[in-house]
């Protein structure tokens, strides 16, 4: 006989279940996340991140305009 009482079943039925929530929560949920996200950045289906390079492109053009006037700045 295994388990001779049934609490000590359910007990055990619990810590089996609580360590499979452990272990799908610590390891499979991140990892699902991540490669979703890889996914969405390399077919450019992330409009989050196709926001942020095109902000990114227009951050240097704005620091290379500013760069400009001050150069002409410390020269007059």
């Amino acid at each position: 006989m295994l388990f001779p009482n049934y609490l000590l079943f359910l007990g055990a039925l619990a810590a089996g279940a609580l360590l499979a929530m452990i272990l799908v929560y610590m390891f499979i949920l991140p990892s699902k996340m991540v490669f979703s996200q890889q996914q969405a950045v390399k077919d450019e289906r992330s409009p989050t991140y196709n926001l942020l390079t095109q902000m990114h492109l227009e951050l240097g053009e704005l620091r290379s305009e500013v760069d400009g006037l001050r150069q002409v700045i410390d020269k007059v």
